[in-house]
């Protein structure tokens, strides 16, 4: 299994949404008179899918992973949703290109209220050059197979990049499984990281 020489860490744009629509009688209000809040969060939802789809080629991606829906009954249309919208990427240019179609395509939701709040905004950091040059030699002398990679998930490596040159050194999860109880990482795995981080100290030292 190749170990990952990490080249640049994604950063995310976050935003909370609030759909604001009218709650009212499952069975008493016609399909053409209604507000539902939740149609409209299922169309933003469908939108950042489709746009980050469109952006992957740029390793750009898009996730709604939390939704609140008020008041949460079986026979009533939902009146207000809270969703939480992660994007992030390596390329501003195609970070900014998908937050701008999002943030257009919900304000012309129709027949809702929106407020938008945004969470942070970050920037994409490129990790240090020099340092995972010398990862790749280390991994080469101990014959590890290494591939270069980006990191899709930040990491505490890129504050400290901001201050001094830093890089870092990705082991593999059983069939790439992360954020998970399923998530593993095999012992000879974690020793072939701790051989090519020792020789590659040795290197900065010399």
């Amino acid at each position: 299994m190749s170990l990952g020489v990490v080249s640049a860490i994604a950063a995310p744009t976050r935003f909370l949404i609030e759909i604001n629509g009218i709650a009212d009688h499952s069975g008493a209000t016609p399909m053409g008179l209604r507000h539902d809040a939740l149609v409209a969060a299922s169309q933003v939802v469908t939108r950042v899918n489709t746009i980050a789809q469109r952006e992957a080629l740029h390793g750009t991606v898009g996730t709604v992973g939390r939704m609140e829906v008020s008041p949460n009954a079986m026979n009533v249309i939902p009146g207000k949703v809270v969703m939480s919208i992660d994007i992030r990427g390596i390329d501003t240019g195609s970070i900014q290109r998908t937050t701008h179609d999002l943030l257009t395509f919900v304000s012309e939701l129709e027949g809702v209220s929106v407020f938008i709040t945004r969470l942070s905004e970050e920037k994409p950091v490129h990790l240090d050059n020099d340092i995972a040059e010398l990862l790749n030699q280390s991994c080469l002398e101990e014959s590890i197979p290494a591939m270069p990679m980006q990191s899709g998930a930040g990491h505490d490596a890129m504050y400290m990049a901001r201050e001094i040159p830093t890089a870092m050194l990705f082991v593999p999860s059983v069939n790439g499984v992360s954020h998970n109880p399923e998530e593993f990482t095999p012992f000879d795995d974690i020793w072939n990281a701790a051989r090519v981080l020792k020789r590659t100290m040795r290197k900065l030292a010399a």
